[in-house]
């Protein structure tokens, strides 16, 4: 069961895994690929992206259940948030992928204007991992970065200096 994240990129998503049937209880979920576990089903306060869920039973043996996609309930005409009624945000990550990835990350970013612009990594401690520069187009564009030499664990990327800080953060899942 999937709750998408209300208009406005809020970190309001939810991820309820149905009941397992099989394996040894106490069972264990995960929403990031096993990295982590915990104990309860439900996931709460998520942003918009993939979770690629398991289920753990007692003896540790593994069920990957399938990516849970929390999306974002804004028709396409919103991705470009209005802060105050003269401010746009003039960038938006409207996709990253694929996620779990394990050499090359894709952005899928959305520009009022064409300019260069920074993107920075971070891993889930919030410690800066890799920052780097993209020049950007007007309207629709697509961009790769090179993520083969992170270790696997949760990352968020991020435009920093954009609307004042108010961008959102994108999570993804690096894998070897």
């Amino acid at each position: 069961i999937v709750g998408n994240v209300s208009c406005g990129f809020t970190s309001n998503g939810v991820v309820a895994v149905n009941p397992v049937l099989g394996g040894t209880p106490p069972y264990q979920y995960s929403r990031n690929a096993g990295t982590a576990f915990q104990v309860g089903s439900n996931f709460t306060n998520l942003i918009v992206g993939t979770y690629p869920m398991q289920v753990k039973d007692s003896r540790g043996c593994l069920s990957v259940v399938k990516n849970a996609i929390v999306a974002n309930d804004c028709p396409v005409t919103q991705h470009l948030i209005q802060i105050k009624p003269t401010q746009l945000i003039p960038i938006v990550i409207t996709s990253v992928s694929p996620n779990p990835a394990t050499e090359e990350l894709r952005l899928e970013v959305n520009s009022l204007y064409k300019r260069e612009q920074q993107f920075e990594f971070f891993d889930v401690n919030g410690k800066a991992i890799l920052s780097e520069k993209r020049q950007l187009d007007s309207g629709f564009n697509r961009i790769s970065f090179d993520i083969s030499s992170l270790p696997t664990g949760e990352y968020f990327i991020q435009t920093p200096g954009v609307s004042e800080g108010r961008n959102q953060p994108r999570r993804f899942v690096k894998v070897n």
